[in-house]
């Protein structure tokens, strides 16, 4: 026993990492399940953020927490992989915003449970279609590299592209105001991984192509801030001297948490040419199906009546939110 660590204190960790441990074997024979019925479907698969990071990064599985199971599929095999997840158990959750899940290109992910497991299967990462965020997914798919998934064939990201989706996951996407400890640990454990050979000018190049430079910024001087990681001065100071085109969103998301009307507007705003019109109507005529999940009326004669609720409940909710920084600004 360390000197110094109460025993109270180390009994608490004792039963995280073995409720931890306990979690993530669940969560990982279920990832080889996964993995292998669309290996036999001919179904190519990308291992993404905890169940490749807890296989790859850390000594053991137990010591990197797991919510769910997150996959990136090629969008012309979406479809496929859905029926093997419903055949295997798995129903949909309808996301907030979105249309039938088969039908809408302009979104990420849809999220998928059984008993107490939650399956994200991706076929964008960031962004949605024709958002600037989004990186080319034929690129994506070529910055992988071989993971064993108990004999079966998986890939996951290669350690500088995890690196930046990391980064633009927490600074970009989600914003550092609803970042999480675990995810710049994540971070840490990749650069730490790497040490002394890290590549600092090829994921300095890489950042500025992708217009992900400001996340990539402000999360390494986190890493280095929390973790006293030694991130050469030079790397944070190149990152800072060309204009990048998120460093507004992270400034943004960094401030504060975005209301859902804000985030469905900044999502609409991000988005580009014919997809930014399928947004807009995806937003303001959702399907009956996530009018009900959203709004759960009571009968379904009211169904109806939560369409113009929903065109009045939106711009409100957003001049709201602008009057209230706006005061806070002051």
């Amino acid at each position: 026993m360390p000197d110094g660590f109460p025993p109270a204190l180390l009994n608490a960790l004792a039963e995280s990492y073995y409720a931890t441990l306990a979690r993530n074997t669940l969560l990982l024979q279920e990832l080889e399940r996964i993995v292998e019925a669309f290996e036999q479907a001919g179904i190519d698969v990308i291992v993404l953020k905890g169940a490749a990071l807890a296989q790859t990064v850390y000594e053991d599985i137990g010591l990197r927490p797991m919510s769910d199971i997150d996959l990136l599929v090629r969008q012309g095999y979406l479809e496929q992989a859905v029926r093997i997840a419903q055949g295997m158990g798995y129903g949909e959750m309808i996301p907030e915003g979105q249309k039938a899940i088969l039908a809408e290109e302009v979104d990420r992910h849809a999220v998928f449970a059984k008993d107490n497991i939650a399956l994200e299967l991706h076929w964008n990462i960031v962004g949605g279609k024709e958002d600037w965020r989004t990186p080319p997914l034929d690129w994506v798919w070529e910055q992988t590299k071989p993971i064993a998934v108990s004999g079966h064939s998986g890939r996951t990201l290669k350690l500088s592209v995890n690196i930046l989706f990391l980064s633009a996951h927490q600074a970009l996407q989600h914003g550092l105001a609803t970042g999480r400890l675990l995810w710049m640990h994540d971070v840490y454990r990749l650069l730490f991984q790497r040490g002394p050979d890290m590549d600092w000018d090829g994921l300095i190049t890489m950042a500025r192509e992708l217009r992900w430079g400001a996340s990539l910024r402000v999360v390494l001087k986190t890493v280095q801030d929390w973790f006293d990681y030694p991130i050469p001065i030079p790397v944070l100071t190149r990152l800072g001297q060309f204009q990048s085109a998120d460093e507004r969103q992270v400034r943004l998301k960094r401030e504060r948490i975005l209301t859902p009307s804000e985030e469905a507007w900044n999502r609409l705003v991000n988005t580009r040419g014919r997809q930014k019109i399928r947004l807009f109507l995806a937003h303001l005529f959702p399907s009956p199906e996530q009018m009900r999940y959203r709004y759960n009326p009571r009968s379904r004669w009211l169904l109806p009546l939560c369409y113009p609720y929903r065109w009045v409940e939106k711009p409100l909710d957003l001049l709201k939110s602008y009057l209230q920084h706006r005061k806070a600004a002051k």
